[in-house]
This record gives C-alpha cells, sequence and structure tokens, in this order.
C-alpha cells in the first residue's frame, strides 16, 4: 500500500499507511548507512485490537467526551472512564483479542533480529502491566529484550506510568516526554508506528527539542532523525464509534443475558448465516414452472447460470420468505427450459430442501415422463373416501371413468 506524506521537515517525516511493515524499510535503510536505530510500537489499534467496540481506545475517547459534554471535568471524566475501562478489559476473553495485521508479529520479530533496540510506546498504564504483557505474549511478542532487558522503572510523567521490560507504558501522557525521559542513549534514527497522529508530533516535537538542545551546545552535532508510521488500518472503526453498539455491550457486560435477548442475538446470527433459496412453484397441468428471489446477490447468481433469464422475467409478485412477505423477482418457465436450469440451482445448493425432495424425482425423468408421473399424482390425491348419494366413488371413476349404473329395481 502507498505511505502518504503528511508532515515534513528537515529532519523528520509523518507518513500515513495502512501496511504495518512499510515502517521495516526505513529502519534496513539507516541501518545499511551504519547508523544507529530505534523502533517504537504502539498496541492498542496498532498492533492489537478487540472485537467489540468496549474498552478499545476509540471507546475510552468516546465515554470520556461524553462526560464532558454532561459537564464534567477533564479530570473527573478520565476518572470514570478508566473506572469502567479497568472492569471491563478484567472481562475480555482472550478470543476476542486479535492482531490487526496477521503478519504484524512475525514483522517485529524480524526488526528485533535486526539487533536494534524495539520498544512498546503505549498510552496504557501500569495498571494494565499484566493484562499487555498477557496480550502480547497470546501473539508471540515480547519487547523484554535489547538493551533495555529487565528493565523497570517509574515514569516522573505519572504515578501509573513505568517502563518495564521494553514497554513503556505512559499513562496517557506526553509519549514523547516519557520516551526521553527512558532512553539511555538516543540514537541517530527513530521509527514509531501509531494509529494517533498527536502521539506521533509529541513524540517528533520531543526529538526537535533535543536537537535544538544539543546544537545549541555544538554546532556539529548531527541531529536525530524521526520518521513517524501513522498507521491507518483500522481508520474505519475508530472513526465511527456507534452510541448504541456500545450502550448494548455495556449494558450485557454487567449482566448475564436473558433469555429474551439471547433469542434475539441467536436469531439475527442465525439469519446472517442462514443460505438464501429461490421459491419454485410447479404448474404441471398447465406445464408452467414459476421461480421468484427476493435477493439481489441470487439475482446475480441466476444471472450467472442463465445469461438470458430475463427473457423469462415476468411482473414481480408479493412472496412469503421465512414466513415474511417480501416482493420477489419472478419467472415464467416451461418444464423442457427449466429442468436444466433445476439441475444448475441444485448444483448451487439454491433450492430449499423440501422443494428439491419434491422435484427432484421430476426433473430427473425425461420430459415425456413428466406427465404420467402428475397424472399419478392426480389419482392419489383424489383417491379418498368421497361418497356420491351414499356410496364410495373410486379414483379412477374421478379420473376419468365413468361410474357403473346402478341396478334399478
Amino acid at each position: 500500500m502507498p505511505l502518504t506524506l503528511i508532515s515534513k521537515s528537515e529532519n523528520a517525516r509523518i507518513l500515513e499507511s495502512a501496511s504495518f511493515k512499510d515502517g521495516q524499510y526505513f529502519i534496513e535503510k539507516w541501518l545499511s548507512k551504519g547508523k544507529s536505530v530505534a523502533a517504537l510500537f504502539d498496541v492498542d489499534n496498532t498492533i492489537i485490537s478487540y472485537r467489540h467496540t468496549l474498552g478499545t481506545d476509540q471507546w475510552f475517547v468516546f465515554d470520556f467526551n461524553e462526560f464532558i459534554k454532561q459537564g464534567l471535568s477533564a479530570q473527573q471524566a478520565k476518572d470514570k472512564t478508566l473506572a469502567s475501562y479497568l472492569t471491563i478489559v478484567n472481562k475480555i476473553h482472550p478470543e476476542d483479542i486479535y492482531v490487526v495485521e496477521e503478519d504484524t508479529p512475525e514483522t517485529i520479530r524480524e526488526i528485533q533480529a535486526l539487533g536494534i533496540d524495539v520498544l512498546a510506546l503505549t498510552s496504557r498504564g501500569s495498571y494494565l502491566l499484566e493484562e499487555t504483557v498477557e496480550q502480547l505474549a497470546r501473539f508471540g511478542i515480547n519487547f523484554n529484550q535489547g538493551s533495555y532487558k529487565d528493565v523497570n522503572q517509574k515514569l516522573s510523567q505519572s504515578p501509573e506510568g513505568i517502563f518495564y521490560n521494553g514497554m513503556i507504558l505512559s499513562a496517557g501522557q506526553h509519549k514523547g516526554e516519557c520516551l526521553f525521559s527512558c532512553l539511555k542513549k538516543v540514537p541517530e534514527c527513530i521509527v514509531m508506528w501509531d494509529d494517533s497522529l498527536v502521539n506521533l508530533q509529541r513524540v517528533q516535537a520531543s526529538i526537535d527539542a533535543y536537537n535544538q538542545s544539543k546544537l545549541s551546545e555544538n554546532k556539529d552535532f548531527t541531529p536525530v532523525e524521526f520518521v513517524g508510521i501513522r498507521y491507518s488500518k483500522l481508520d474505519a472503526l475508530i472513526q465511527n464509534v456507534k452510541p448504541e453498539v456500545v450502550e448494548l455491550q455495556r449494558k450485557y457486560n454487567d449482566r448475564i443475558l436473558s433469555d429474551e435477548h439471547a433469542k434475539y442475538i441467536l436469531k439475527a446470527e442465525h439469519k446472517k448465516t442462514r443460505q438464501h433459496c429461490v421459491d419454485i412453484e410447479y404448474q404441471g397441468q398447465e406445464n408452467k414452472i414459476y421461480l421468484s428471489v427476493n435477493k439481489f446477490k441470487i439475482y446475480k447468481i441466476l444471472k450467472d447460470i442463465m445469461p438470458n433469464i430475463e427473457q423469462y422475467q415476468i411482473l414481480g409478485a408479493v412472496k412469503e420468505f421465512f414466513g415474511k412477505q417480501k416482493l420477489a423477482w419472478r419467472f415464467e418457465f416451461t418444464s423442457t427450459v427449466f429442468q436444466p436450469l433445476f439441475h444448475k440451482l441444485s448444483q448451487h445448493g439454491l433450492i430449499l430442501p423440501d422443494q428439491f425432495d419434491v422435484l427432484q424425482p421430476i426433473f430427473s425423468e425425461t420430459r415425456k415422463a413428466l406427465t404420467p408421473f402428475y397424472s399419478l399424482r392426480a389419482r392419489r390425491m383424489l383417491a379418498e373416501d368421497q361418497y356420491v348419494e351414499g356410496q364410495r366413488v373410486d379414483a379412477d371413476a374421478k379420473v376419468g371413468t365413468k361410474p357403473k349404473p346402478k341396478n334399478k329395481k
């Protein structure tokens, strides 16, 4: 995917990409020139995320802003959101955690294998230290190596800030300031991945301030170079938080689903996986077959199966599908035309099982065999106990044989 330039200065660039691997190029380029390099990785929405909005970074921002709208101060809003956040995180199921791109863990390991310092730089705080280690380990990601192996120090920026085993947990503080308070030695080049442009700009600002300070002391100082990758893979999710989804997830985070709500959810899940089929009506006496479809995707499949199907289209009709009345596309065929189409529909799994059971014996026969089959069926249907003037009339009589006259007295 292409890299898009967001901003550029003499020693820094911030680019946007939806591909995690794009930043690896700059590391390898600088290493080939003999420069020292460090790689920094955000965690949430960059390395990993959750399969639900509740508990994500975007949810945190959403809830924080909702409290601000209610008149709370920024600190009060943060405290209330954080309290909810800690409750939620403890309930997140491991299977609901995923890496944003499947090859991200391998890319991180490849970068670590280059022998450079690779650090996590996240807005999480020490209150999520254990969860962060466990979540990353689930995907084989371990930052406890290199120059900062086994490090454990508090950050001055926040009581909840900590630098632990190659992970800088900034607790929502200025990432640039937290970074420079942790570095033993500032490398010549830094590459950073983060979904937040603000965090990248803050790190860039800290690097610029560091460069200016060093240049004021020594005009021959070589400024630190910076490349920020504004990772955009999950932008669609981050920028479109649905309040109704958040409310529903919050509701069921604190209680067990009622049977009624469980049924609704199961029904929705069944609907997502339900295979839609065509509806077939066979009118044997008229030698007509009517095919009805209420889903456009099925209509498109029909067009692929039978490109000239439109010439058999008649006016639509309101039909009942799975207990609901819907307006359907409607097609009219003769038995001869429909017979090969029947087998193609069957191959694509587009015929309901009960309709297939009835129609398969019919359309597996030759055209000549269709009429006798339905003649026999008519006889069977009419072979019920029926009485005329108190006497039973057999099926042959109803089908066409004249009844025997009564004996005259």
